[in-house]
Order: C-alpha cells, then structure tokens, then sequence
C-alpha cells in the first residue's frame, strides 16, 4: 500500500491543515499529539543513528510487534532536528487513523525491550546493580533487534534468525536491521541537509567494532556496544508511555491556554522563561509533571504563566546549615538575612529563627517525611504558612523569580521533571558558592578583560536544615541566586528563544510577510499556488551556494519562514487557506527577531541569519571555550543553562551561564584550580576526570546548544544547516589553530572524530535515570551518533 497515508487521513472537526503545520491545528490536543509524535521520532532517530532515508518516508521497522512504522518526512535536519508528520503502521488499512504520541510510546518501548535496550550508562558504558552475576546485553545504540538478555544468555551459540545483514536504505543504516512490509516507494529526495554517510561507519575512539559488524550471539559484544547488569529486567515502558500521555495533555493545555492570552509578559527576562511551551524537542516526555494536579499545574507552571507564594519555614539555629559569599560594600551579607529580606515585612519569625522559603508543593510532600516530621513536632522547624508577594517560576518550574527582587530563588521540588526529581543536593549548594569565591580570586576579571560580555549567574548562598545527628534533611535546601536582570533586560534562555509558541498577531504583521499584512491574509494564495512561488517574500530561502533562492522541491510548495518548511504537502487536500488558525500561530522568537531584522536591514533572510549565528559564536560560545582552555572549567552549558543578552535590535551581545549543578573541573587542572581556591572541591565532588569532561562538554555545548541552535535556524526555515555547520567549522577551526587560539580539546574533538557520544533521552528515560543521582559518569545513557561537522 503507498506509504504517504498519512496524507489521506482525515481527522474528525475542521479540515486538516498542511502536515507540516500541524502544531497550528484549531485542536490543541492535535497540536500538542503532533509536537510530541515528532519528539519520540526525534528521539528515536537520533539514539539509533538512523541515517537519511532516499525517499520522503522514513521507515521504523518493529520486529517485536511484527510491523514497521512508516513516517512522513517533511524536513530532514543534519543535525537532528527532523520534521515528522503522523505515522502510519506498515499494512494498516486505509480507515486505520495513524499512530499517535501514546501509541508511538508503546511501541518505541516495546521495540527497545525486545532489542535489550538498556543501554550503556556513563562514559565506561557499564554499570553494575548489586552483587548478582553480571550478564552482558547489547544496547539500543546498535539498533538491532536481539532477545532481552536472559533469552541472550539462554540462546547463546544459536543462530539468531533475525540477526541477518540487511540491504541498506529504509532509513537504516547498511546492515542493521531487516525492513518489514513492503518497500516504501521512491518519490522526491527530501531537501537541506546532506544524506547521513552511509558505508562502513569510522570505529570510536575506544576502538568500537562498526555498526555493520555485529558480534554473534556465541562471542563477546564489543565493549562499546555492551552494558553490564546485574540481571535482566524489563525497562520501564508503562512508566515511559504514562509520561508521554501526561507530557501531551500539558502541551495540550499550554497551547490552548497561549492562543488565548499570546502576549508576552512586561518582564522580558520573565517572558522568555515562560516561553518554552512545547519543551525539549529531542525529549520524549519534555512536560510531563507526575503529581502536580490541574490547579497546582495552573499555579506552578511557567508555561502557563503562573504564580504563588512561597510558603516558609522557621528553622531553629541548632538545625540550620549555611553559607554565603554574598557581599555588599564589601562586607559578607548571611544567608538568612538574604531571606529574611526576601520574605518581606510580616513574616512571624520567631528571635533567633531563620525564614526558610520553600516550595508550596513541596512542603505539602516533605512534611510527612519521618525527619520533617519529628522537627515540625520538636519546634526546631516551625510552620510559617504562605506569606509575600507572588513568585514566578521560571523555565526550570522549581527556580523562582520576582521582578525587581535581588535575588531567584532555586527551590528543592520533588517532582520529576524531563529526567529528575528536582531536589536539591547539599554538594550542589557547595559548587555554588565555590564557583562564586573561585571567580572572585581574580578568574572573572582574566575572563571578562577578554570577553566582557559574558558572565556566570551567581549562586552565592544557600540555606538548609541538618538533623541533630548531622544527616542532612533532603528537600528543604535552598540556592540563593543573584538576580543580574532588570525588567527590560532582553536575556533569554536559548531553548526559550527556539521553542515555537504561539504568537499574537502583531509578529503576524512584523513578519514572515515583512509588510504589515497577515500570513493567512491577502497573500495566502501564495502559499497554496499550484507549483513553486516565482515571486514575493515567500520566494527566497537559503542556498548552498550563498544566493538567496527557492527552497522547495520543484512542484511543492514554498514554506514560511520561522516555520517548519512545506516539503510534504497533501496533494489531495483542498486549498486551506480559509481554514488557517485566525489567531495566533506557532512560531518561535528566533524567527521573529531574524525575519524582523531581515525586513529592517532588507537583506536577505538566509544572509541575516548567518550573521546572527556568528555572533553567536563569539559572543556565547568563545567565552565558554576560554573558561575550559585557562582555567580548566567545563561548562554544562545546554540550551536552557544559556542565557542570550540581545541588544535592542536583536544582536546577540552577551550571554550568561546558569546552573550550580553543571559545573566539570577537570582532573588535570586540579592543582592549578587549587592553587587559586585552596581546598577547592572538598565538598563539591565537582572534579571530573577529562574523558568524562571532554564527552559531556562535546554533548551539552556542542550538540545541544550549538548543532540544537543549526537544527532550529533549519528546521523553522530560517537558513540552510549546511551553511551553518561550515561557518561552525570555521569558527572551531580558528579556535584551534587560528592568532588567538585557545588550549581547550573541544574544537579539535568536534572537528576531527566520526563519532560523538550523545545523551539519549528517550533510553535514559526507559532505564528509570535519575540525573541527579549516583556518579556524574553514570547518571545517564550516552550512545554513539554520526558527528555531522566531520568530514
């Protein structure tokens, strides 16, 4: 049967748009289904290296369940930000609806139990659970459908008949698995982006065997491409699938909620935390919040712009842990005199208590822990109740933020949230103050002489409570961060400045069309022409070659810019203009401020991007490589831990780090940093070796931050990946090698190796990972991708 079913599908209410426009459906719920769809698939891609497949559908096959997936392409990205559509499942009939989000979950999870797919933990890419006999298993970052490890153990030395070589293509790559179902027929090469390499892939570092190679069941897997566990056990898939229906019905929400109130809050720093409504768009449950009810998710989610007071603690002095290096006119301010302000005039405290602000949440779940519970009963803890002005959460929902006030507050919350159950840890405290003294000790005056535009935001305080024994209590502690923004400062989180959302009409008018009239208005019989636009804004796209020209394929249609390009349109479906959302659309901020200065400058979109990127680069991503090459500092600087300062017409001119837990002081340097702050990393356990530094370092700067940065400039239209990633090259280049050279190993690791080690969201998710638990080295499961800046 064709496989673009997808296409012929028609969903109940009003008549489906364009496949490529689906996060704008009239129906939240289809919007949000279609956003989360996309994830999983992302994930999935992304965490089995599945290459480019030759046509517009890319085939996912399922041997557990004996089907495949068959999944419209309407962008393919370099760097991992693919564009899907609804898949379909191989043989379903013309009536069968396609899959949705819990439907994908279910078989995704499924198909990576029946292929063993707890993958490898950590850079050693084992990790040992108890005392049992330890069993050896293949990952999910092979692809390869093999038993669950005990059927392994059982079988080993028989012929697996489903561990033949495979013919390449089918969105595999060669000799991975064995497609299912009739052959997806050949139809027009997917555009921007070069194909995956196929052929035999370049061994790892650690000398992996290839992809194509794949031990048999009677011998060793290769160390790459194994895990070691202490007995099988299935993943946790209903956990998983139960995630992903909570993590769509909450975009469900957001996106309803933003059509009817699109505009941004007056506190842009604000705004833009409160901007990333769809989540991580290479996380399969970037939403979800297990345990929040509807009311507390209205009050306490950034997305939703909520806000509430914080509940305090009194804390008795014999009780209390501190620390601070906050000072003012020279002199060291308390911790408890940071919240003691914070909280306001009329807070009862009782002499020689300490406020203790807490999440409202979470002091409903501490409370009846055994520890909370006999210090509430004892009076060395004391119930203040909710008191002072409301708090805003923030993109990380558990730090909070009031305009104007001196201070965030990084709040403990027991909810988990992507990976992790939010609660602070008592090291975590540590870093940060240590960070703050360390950059005091001269580092940030070195750092700053050169890049004046960066800065790290400061935690430099912390309170939380100790039991008379010495134990810490967990899920009271509290991070004091400093506050650098101004309501008119425009800092914003780069995972908030990519994440579409929806706009009110004024970006409508500032935008895509550049002169004032609405995208569905009177030019929308550009977009649903017959054949390719010859004329109008719509017209020029990004070319490899630096002309400002069409991007399509010939006879489909054009797309807006800032918006997933229109490379798989239905060629059945009626003209849709007149069913086009009349209010807001989808659409990030990143378009808005491209197209918005492409129209001021009247250059071309794809010109102005690049130019923005390279600001990027220098503003942001230089002054983090420097603080690597002359202190030795790795910073976990991914999307959301990046703050971009934009100047008034959209630059980028600055940029801040955030975070007290990212922070990877490498072995190597220890004396050096010791030197400077002596006893440094006594109570932080903050030192990393450098294998371990050099492989988070590469994922969070350059594959999440910098290549997730490319994806969205490609995937919302806005240039060409390809352009991007030379310019990228170059940058690193220079870096490495050029007149102002830096004695850091990431550039020349990004530039040389086949290969990167990358975090696998939706298999760290599967093995049940807490992020915040356990060594820095095994918190998560890193597999191997293809590296698209190697040539």
């Amino acid at each position: 049967m064709p496989t673009d079913a997808p296409s012929r599908h028609r969903a109940a209410g009003p008549p489906p748009l364009p496949t490529a426009e689906l996060l704008d459906h009239p129906d939240p719920h289809i919007a949000a289904q279609a956003a989360t769809v996309e994830n999983l698939l992302r994930c999935w891609v992304r965490e089995h290296d599945l290459a480019r497949p030759d046509d517009t559908t890319l085939r996912i096959p399922l041997p557990a369940t004996g089907t495949a997936l068959l999944v419209p392409i309407h962008y393919w990205s370099p760097t991992g930000w693919h564009r899907f559509g609804f898949p379909r499942l191989a043989h379903a009939s013309e009536a069968a609806p396609p899959a949705d989000a819990v439907t994908v979950a279910a078989l995704l999870s499924r198909e990576a139990a029946a292929g063993a797919g707890v993958a490898a933990p950590g850079a050693d890419d084992a990790v040992i659970v108890d005392d049992s006999p330890p069993a050896v298993v293949r990952t999910a970052a092979t692809c390869l459908p093999v038993p669950l490890a005990a059927d392994q153990l059982a079988r080993r030395g028989q012929a697996a008949p489903h561990d033949q070589p495979t013919p390449p293509g089918h969105g595999a790559r060669p000799d991975r698995r064995v497609p299912l179902g009739p052959p997806a027929p050949q139809s027009q090469p997917v555009p921007l982006g070069p194909p995956a390499p196929h052929g035999q892939p370049v061994p790892h570092d650690h000398q992996a065997a290839p992809h194509s190679q794949e031990a048999p069941l009677g011998q060793p897997v290769p160390h790459e491409q194994s895990v070691l566990l202490g007995r099988p056990a299935p993943l946790d898939s209903l956990d998983l699938v139960g995630r992903v229906a909570d993590s769509a019905r909450r975009v469900a929400g957001f996106i309803a909620e933003r059509r009817v109130r699109p505009d941004d809050a007056p506190d842009l720093f604000l705004a833009a935390e409160q901007a990333l409504v769809l989540g991580h768009p290479l996380h399969p449950t970037p939403k979800s919040r297990d345990g929040l009810s509807e009311a507390e998710a209205r009050l306490y989610s950034p997305e939703s712009r909520g806000s509430f007071p914080l509940h305090w603690l009194a804390v008795a002095p014999s009780v209390l842990s501190t620390d601070s290096a906050w000072t003012e006119s020279g002199r060291v301010v308390p911790a408890e005199q940071l919240t003691a302000r914070l909280a306001g005039p009329g807070l009862p405290l009782p002499d020689g208590y300490s406020a203790l602000p807490v999440h409202p949440w979470q002091l409903r779940e501490v409370r009846h822990r055994p520890t909370v519970a006999a210090l509430l009963d004892a009076g060395l803890l004391l119930d203040l109740g909710p008191h002072g002005s409301p708090w805003h959460p923030t993109s990380s929902v558990r730090t909070v933020h009031r305009t104007a006030a001196p201070a965030m507050l990084k709040l403990s919350l027991g909810l988990r949230i992507t990976n992790s159950r939010r609660e602070n840890l008592r090291k975590e405290l540590h870093r940060g103050v240590e960070v703050h003294r360390l950059l005091r000790t001269g580092l940030a005056t070195e750092w700053q002489a050169v890049h004046p535009g960066f800065d790290i935001v400061r935690d430099p305080a912390w309170l939380a409570v100790t039991a008379p024994g010495g134990d810490p209590v967990p899920g009271l502690d509290v991070m004091i961060r400093h506050n650098p923004f101004g309501p008119a400062d425009d800092a914003c989180c780069v995972a908030g400045l990519v994440s579409p959302r929806p706009y009110a009409d004024r970006a409508r008018a500032d935008g895509p069309l550049g002169d004032g009239a609405q995208a569905h208005g009177r030019h929308a019989h550009r977009l649903h022409a017959d054949g390719p636009l010859a004329e109008g804004p719509f017209a020029d796209g990004p070319h490899p070659d630096g002309e400002h020209q069409a991007t399509r394929i010939p006879g489909q249609r054009a797309s807006l810019p800032g918006r997933a390009p229109l490379h798989h349109m239905d060629p059945q479906a009626p003209d849709h203009a007149g069913h086009l959302p009349d209010g807001p659309v989808m659409r990030s901020r990143l378009a808005e401020v491209v197209t918005r200065l492409a129209g001021r400058t009247g250059r071309p979109r794809g010109a102005v991007a690049a130019e923005w990127f390279l600001r990027y680069l220098e503003q942001v991503v230089r002054p983090v490589l420097w603080l690597d090459s002359e202190a030795g500092i790795a910073l976990e600087a991914h999307q959301q831990n990046t703050l971009l300062l934009l100047d008034p017409d959209g630059w980028p001119r600055g940029g801040r780090y955030r975070d007290n837990q990212g922070y990877y002081f490498r072995e190597s340097r220890r004396a050096d940093l010791d030197a400077r702050l002596p006893g440094i990393g006594e109570h932080s356990d903050t030192f990393v070796s450098d294998e371990v530094t050099d492989e988070r370092f590469a994922y969070y700067l350059g594959i999440n931050n910098v290549l997730g940065l490319i994806g969205a400039f490609g995937s919302q239209g806005l240039a060409d990946e390809r352009l991007l990633l030379a310019a990228f090259r170059r940058f690193l280049t220079d870096v490495a090698t050029g007149p102002a050279r830096l004695d850091t190993p990431l550039p020349t690791l990004l530039l040389d190796s086949p290969v990167l080690r990358c975090k696998a969201n939706l298999l760290t998710r599967l093995n049940g990972l807490d992020e915040l638990v356990g060594p820095v080295d095994t918190q998560s499961v890193y597999v191997t991708i293809a590296n698209p800046l190697h040539r």
